[in-house]
């Protein structure tokens, strides 16, 4: 039987990064977004004046001057029956998740210079059977057959591609904790062969509820209100952004600091302050990951390595709470390890992607 070609999209609450396989090779290919040649988009949409639909840094240039026009993080809302109006008209979250998926597939034929036979994605965990369905269904508007679209959980996912060709014998908790969630999977090897066992998952654990918890602290330290319409939103969004851009700092220097042009107001947020906002937003996400654990008549003295994947994963303050656990160790290449981990056969569930540079 002739190998398929595989398209892996792993659709993230921030960021959306693809791959593909090829009939002749296993090796993951990465998707690059021609204009910047990264392996990733914003996972955001935008109308423009004249009905488009703008996927990625395009929609998230229109947000600057019509932020009521663009729909960031459209994964958040999966499942859910309101639309939103988008340039005065309604779309539903379905409607507006497919094009990201159109989008990926798109660059990748443009660089395969073919078409794919199956579609791989990924979900947390903790997605309903609901929320599942309404990523088949966005699979089917991007150009799949329901039949060909595989849907794998993003700790599941992360394990196969971060544990190694032949994994060292023993008990691995791999910890994904991306832009919206933090997935866990339990994963024992035993004579190089790894399988998961068991999974956990929270969606108030990932870099979106820690950004959120900045902005709270932002908005009581600088007494910065909400203000009204469409000016408030634009503030909303800029203060997202200040967020992200301190929370980011944060993981190269000392201090971090943003300035905020529609109140003139210099941002600034300290490891400390950080650390503290960071405790609460990770709790919940560790008691899920002990409960797991205790099921399987375990515990963290019992396991040999928490091992890290997800962009938040290189946070020093997400770090600093995760380190009394166990002893910590890093994916390859952190940010892709979901989406490298789709392109590996279920079959195949230990081998890796060491060498792929990004």
């Amino acid at each position: 039987m002739a190998r398929e070609w595989l398209l892996a999209v792993d659709l993230g609450t921030t960021w959306t990064k693809a791959a593909y396989t090829t009939a002749d090779s296993t090796d993951p290919v990465l998707v690059r977004v021609p204009a910047t040649q990264l392996a990733w988009f914003p996972t955001a949409v935008a109308r423009s004046s004249d009905g488009r639909w703008l996927v990625g840094d395009a929609a998230q240039a229109r947000r600057t001057s019509r932020p009521d026009w663009c729909w960031s993080e459209v994964k958040r809302e999966l499942g859910q029956h309101e639309p939103r109006m988008l340039g005065g008209h309604p779309f539903g979250p379905v409607e507006a998740v497919t094009q990201p998926l159109l989008y990926a597939a798109r660059q990748a034929r443009r660089q395969a210079g073919r078409g794919f036979d199956r579609l791989t994605l990924s979900a947390p965990v903790i997605f309903s059977d609901e929320q599942r369905a309404v990523l088949v269904e966005a699979g089917e508007n991007a150009g799949f057959a329901p039949d060909t679209i595989t849907i794998v959980d993003e700790g599941a996912a992360a394990a196969r591609s971060v544990l190694g060709p032949r994994p060292e014998d023993g008990t691995w908790v791999v910890a994904d904790i991306g832009g919206g969630t933090f997935d866990a999977a339990l994963v024992t090897a035993d004579r190089g062969v790894a399988a998961v066992i068991d999974q956990v998952g929270d969606d108030r654990a990932g870099a979106h509820a820690i950004d959120t918890a900045i902005v709270a602290r932002l908005r009581e330290r600088y007494q910065i209100d909400d203000g009204d319409g469409e000016a408030g939103r634009r503030r909303a969004g800029y203060l997202r952004d200040a967020a992200r851009m301190l929370r980011e700092q944060l993981a190269e220097q000392r201090s971090a600091d943003v300035f905020l042009p529609d109140l003139l107001l210099e941002l600034t947020l300290t490891p400390a302050q950080l650390g503290e906002l960071v405790e609460p937003v990770l709790a919940p996400a560790i008691e899920h990951c002990a409960a797991m654990l205790a099921r399987n008549d375990l515990g963290w003295e019992k396991i040999n390595a928490l091992v890290l994947s997800g962009g938040a994963s290189r946070d020093p303050a997400v770090r600093a709470r995760l380190a009394p656990l166990a002893a910590l160790r890093d994916a390859a290449n952190p940010e892709l390890a979901v989406v490298l981990g789709l392109t590996v056969p279920a079959e195949a569930p230990s081998r890796t992607i060491l060498s792929l540079r990004y």
